[in-house]
């Protein structure tokens, strides 16, 4: 069995650490965000955030990922969402960060899950389980991870994912969020991106 690390290299899954079939919640804070994981009151929308190596700790296989959802009107559906993820060596996003990411260094872009991302409980964890691929996380860089919004429609009843802030005193914030939305198309590449010092909490299953 093999899968797709980047678009231009297949490595055998055996090049992953074993999955061990549990779950780790990354993130702490309380604060509801609308524009995360992505921003749902705009047709179209992405947001990325950075993970640091201490936060994530030792290498492991990902087999899904979930964001901590609140405030929806349920049942509320996103018909058209896309997971990616990466590493990157840098602390957080740099200014003029854009759409690709040319800037950000990111290694083994992997795209792990493209489909339907359905609220249907609030005030606890939405997740899914990667059907285009797993990730292989090397226990030593940071970790990058993206969440498309292809909707291409808004509904009423629209609610807030949780993150965690990053804002630290007295050096300031660290930027390990980058957002984009727009209606009518998806943003374009290189169409640069707000940062913000916060990151979505995530819970990984592995």
């Amino acid at each position: 069995m093999s899968f797709i690390i980047n678009p231009y290299q297949v490595q055998p899954s055996s090049s992953c650490a074993p999955v061990v079939g549990t779950t780790t919640d990354y993130g702490t804070g309380t604060i509801g965000y609308s524009n995360l994981p992505f921003y749902g009151l705009y047709d179209y929308s992405e947001a990325a955030s950075l993970y640091p190596q201490s936060l994530i700790g030792a290498a492991k296989q990902v087999t899904g990922i979930g964001t901590y959802m609140a405030s929806y009107t349920t049942p509320y559906t996103f018909s058209n969402v896309e997971i990616w993820m990466a590493h990157t060596t840098l602390n957080e996003f740099p200014v003029g960060t854009s759409v690709g990411y040319s800037t950000v260094g990111l290694t083994n872009l992997t795209q792990c899950y493209s489909g339907p991302f359905v609220i249907s409980s609030n005030n606890t964890w939405k997740s899914v389980t990667f059907n285009v691929n797993n990730f292989c996380y090397d226990g030593v860089s940071n970790v990058v991870v993206i969440f498309k919004n292809y909707d291409g429609s808004w509904a009423s009843g629209y609610g807030t994912g949780r993150g965690t802030s990053q804002t630290a005193n007295p050096a300031g914030q660290v930027f390990r969020t980058v957002t984009i939305e727009q209606d009518t198309t998806y943003p374009a590449n290189g169409s640069v991106m707000t940062r913000a010092g916060r990151y979505t909490n995530i819970r990984l299953q592995y």
